[in-house]
């Protein structure tokens, strides 16, 4: 596993990666291409305030009706619904693992119940294929391990390095058990996540995906904020 320490190289790759992915004539193209660019198809089909994950699954489980994307272990439930490229699907309930593999592109919309477990209320199948160090990774979740002095975390079996978000980030508010938002790539399929963005969030509870979640929203949603929010700064 690679690790993404504060070492000058590492600072000079990433640099250029964000240069070559965020720096852009136009604000509304976010990595380079149209609007489309930032999932493969149209942006317009995802609101992201309500997803909880935006990454690659790992593993899907049918006979415990799980689904594993970004280290984050997620729950079918007979009211899960699925869209695929966008488009809502008929099937849902546990019948939503028949559309999902693994290293499939996917958002997650769910809520944390009573026993800590996450239900995943909605899932969209993304129509791009994932990039392993090139395609967006989301995830909201609860910290589990915290080490304030190499810029790591983790979140679920997720690990992170947020060194390079620590711009945007008031690292004082990092604790064990808080709630955390993360944007980023991550360069290697079973690697750490390269956070470019992070934030506490507002409220602890793990929540998003409600009955709009699957259709409707801009581009800048998907991101859940402005342009400004991937950077950590101004985009210009």
């Amino acid at each position: 596993m690679i690790l993404f320490g504060k070492t000058s190289r590492a600072r000079l790759i990433f640099s250029s990666l964000i240069a070559g992915l965020f720096i852009l004539p136009a604000a509304a193209s976010i990595i380079g291409g149209d609007l489309n660019s930032i999932i493969g198809g149209d942006a317009k089909f995802i609101a992201a305030n309500d997803f909880i994950a935006v990454g690659r699954v790992e593993s899907v489980d049918r006979s415990k009706n799980l689904v594993v994307v970004l280290g984050q272990t997620y729950t079918i439930e007979r009211m899960t619904r699925i869209s695929i490229a966008g488009k809502l699907v008929s099937s849902q309930g546990t019948k939503v693992l028949n559309f999902i593999r693994a290293g499939a592109y996917i958002a997650v919309g769910g809520v944390e119940t009573s026993a800590g477990k996450v239900t995943a209320a909605r899932i969209a199948i993304l129509s791009a294929a994932y990039v392993d160090g090139s395609s967006l990774t989301y995830v909201k979740g609860r910290i589990g391990w915290l080490d304030t002095s190499i810029g790591r975390l983790t979140v679920g079996s997720l690990q992170v390095d947020y060194t390079f978000s620590l711009d945007s980030l008031d690292a004082s508010q990092l604790a064990v058990g808080r709630t955390i938002e993360l944007r980023g790539i991550r360069p290697l399929a079973a690697g750490a996540m390269l956070a470019f963005s992070a934030k506490i969030a507002q409220s602890d509870s793990i929540i998003g995906g409600d009955a709009n979640s699957i259709i409707g929203g801009d581009v800048n949603s998907i991101i859940g904020g402005d342009l400004n929010s991937i950077i950590g700064g101004d985009a210009t």
